[in-house]
């Protein structure tokens, strides 16, 4: 079964100089009372101008993801940590118990985009920590690469549940999207065009593929690709600041 959910459905959020388009994944199942779906709870495509600030704020029990695409930020938290938000520079704050953080954009930067992904931990009040992780390229060119992953799945960046996201950009060629039992998949169009057998997917949006076989995705330009693998029979909590999407 597949359920596309399309850019127009995001939910818009402020204005100015923070813009956010968000992401409930649930929502794509109609019957569903719940808005994330398993351990993910939902995104943030998000975009801010040079001189945005997102003030100083506490989490607690999300497992936050900063996936920049464009630009630069500057990351700074209660844990004492500072450091730069890159393309090739990315983190995740595992808010566990409570942390707080602040981000933005420097004047002399460039327009920042990125994905914040707030995923839910396995139980609640978890030791809180922050990682970040510097990756050779800022994009890996018609092959999944893997960002993140549970603590024992070697991926660079470690979220406490069973998910793992990976990214590709997709040039003029086809990617098998993987498959394994008890897993879904979702897929988000970050930019571009793409095509799963006979759905069009344009920047924007997403699809959520349950109980299928292997598939394939197909990009006659190019395409930057965002996917999801969850494993639905993950414990999860559903008490996160922003990643309990109710």
């Amino acid at each position: 079964m597949r359920y596309v959910l399309r850019a127009e459905d995001r939910l818009k959020i402020g204005s100015g100089p923070f813009r956010i388009l968000g992401i409930f994944p649930g929502l794509s199942l109609n019957d569903s009372d719940d808005k994330g779906f398993g351990s993910l709870g939902a995104f943030d495509h998000a975009y801010l101008d040079p001189g945005a600030l997102v003030a100083m704020h506490e989490h607690r029990n999300d497992e936050i993801f900063s996936y920049l695409r464009n630009g630069a930020m500057f990351h700074e938290d209660s844990s004492g940590a500072q450091f730069p938000l890159t393309p090739t520079h990315l983190s995740v704050m595992n808010a566990g118990s409570g942390i707080s953080h602040e981000e933005g954009v420097p004047e002399s930067e460039e327009p920042a985009e990125l994905l914040q992904i707030f995923i839910r931990p396995r139980e609640e009040g978890l030791e809180p920590g922050i990682q970040h992780h510097e990756f050779q390229m800022a994009k890996s060119e018609n092959a999944w690469r893997l960002l993140l992953g549970p603590e024992d799945s070697g991926a660079p960046l470690k979220a406490r549940n069973r998910v793992w996201i990976h990214d590709a950009l997709l040039s003029d060629s086809s990617l098998s999207i993987p498959v394994a039992n008890g897993m879904a998949r979702l897929l988000y169009v970050f930019r571009g065009e793409t095509v799963i057998e006979d759905e069009s997917l344009q920047e924007g949006d997403s699809i959520l593929i349950i109980d299928e076989e292997e598939i394939s995705v197909h990009a006659e330009s190019s395409a930057e690709l965002v996917l999801f693998i969850i494993d639905r029979n993950a414990p999860t909590v559903r008490s996160g600041t922003l990643s309990g999407a109710n």
